[in-house]
């Protein structure tokens, strides 16, 4: 869908929104990049929320606490099980805030983005996961067939 556009970005060298949420993950530092990346913008969003929340309603700062501690609890561990959480947390925030008081397109535009930058977030770290595994493992040697070596 977005071939074009990530082939000119990773041509100019350039790190734009198409090669960050649609292009394949290909390395163990782009897995690194993309889940820190992920977790500050879903903290950033949270924070926003938490400032929401002063003026407007305390469901906000549900929303804020929701999604903030499990995109730090990511950027601190970069385990697996903080990714799924992550991901879970996300969508019940998303369901509460369809279901709370939002209005206008932001009821169906910001679950869509918060829910798909957690699956990409999620998506990283199992990456990241099997980069580190298969760094880590050494070449297993093999005997030839139909030798004695052990």
């Amino acid at each position: 869908m977005f071939e074009r556009q990530v082939a000119l970005e990773n041509a100019q060298g350039y790190r734009g929104l198409a090669t960050r949420l649609f292009a394949p993950i290909s390395t163990l530092e782009e897995a690194e990049l993309l889940i820190k990346e992920a977790s500050l913008t879903l903290g950033g969003v949270a924070g926003l929320f938490a400032l929401a929340a002063v003026k407007y309603s305390a469901l906000l700062l549900i929303l804020a606490v929701g999604i903030g501690l499990p995109a730090l609890l990511l950027l601190a561990t970069r385990s697996r099980t903080a990714s799924i959480f992550l991901a879970i947390s996300v969508l019940l925030s998303s369901g509460l805030y369809m279901v709370g008081g939002a209005r206008g397109i932001w009821v169906i535009v910001m679950p869509f983005l918060l829910c798909g930058l957690a699956v990409r977030a999620s998506e990283a770290t199992f990456k990241r996961h099997l980069f580190r595994r298969a760094v880590s493992l050494p070449p297993v040697a093999f005997k030839p067939p139909g030798s004695s070596a052990v």
